[in-house]
């Protein structure tokens, strides 16, 4: 490189750039369709929880919430209060929540129970997508095993008919020549017989 030539720098990319190739990457976009799709699932899985389980938990129990059920640590300060929340916040309660946690359990058991038998199914269709795949892969090498010993063969065969037509023609030649040779002998010996007594001395 000679004095007047400089190292050309590449191009620097602006923020908007480096942000577009990290926003729209495939694992970045996946991430989000994931988390979206698990905060959806968590709703629907509380949602399942609160209206469909707890409440034949509360008749099995007798009437019993969950949710509502705590010990009180601290009384509140004297006053009306609407809730348990505005209680803790208004009135300075202190209180164990300890009905909010066994909902919180078996809410996290039946994600725990959905998740494990989605994934199961997704491990089955995905056992049976790759199962498909070697089948199908192990037909079209079945297949092009096949068309190539086909070829071969006949490859053997037009190898083979020459063959063979090269012989037959070899045979042939020599069947002629054979004939030629015996021709010319067979008419070749009473000619030099005439000759020869031609040319004796009288």
């Amino acid at each position: 490189m000679s004095q007047n030539e400089k190292a050309v720098d590449p191009p620097k990319e602006s923020m908007i750039d480096e942000f577009k190739k990290f926003a729209f990457k495939g694992n970045v976009v996946d991430l989000a369709v994931g988390v979206i799709i698990g905060g959806a699932f968590g709703s629907v899985v509380k949602a399942l929880t609160d209206w469909m389980i707890m409440p034949f938990l509360g008749l099995i129990t007798g009437g019993i919430d969950f949710g509502s059920l705590f010990w009180t640590l601290k009384a509140p300060k004297p006053g009306t209060y609407a809730n348990l929340d505005e209680m803790v916040a208004k009135g300075g309660a202190v209180v164990v929540r300890w009905g909010a946690f066994i909902n919180t359990i078996i809410t996290f058991f039946l994600v725990s129970v959905a998740v494990f038998a989605l994934v199961k199914m997704m491990s089955r269709a995905m056992a049976k997508q790759q199962k498909a795949d070697l089948e199908a892969a192990a037909k079209i090498t079945a297949e092009a095993e096949a068309k190539a010993k086909a070829d071969a063969d006949a490859k053997d065969l037009a190898a083979k008919a020459v063959e063979d037509a090269r012989t037959a023609r070899s045979a042939r030649l020599e069947s002629v020549m054979i004939e030629i040779r015996d021709l010319m002998r067979a008419g070749g010996a009473p000619a030099m017989a005439s000759t020869a007594k031609k040319t004796e001395p009288a």
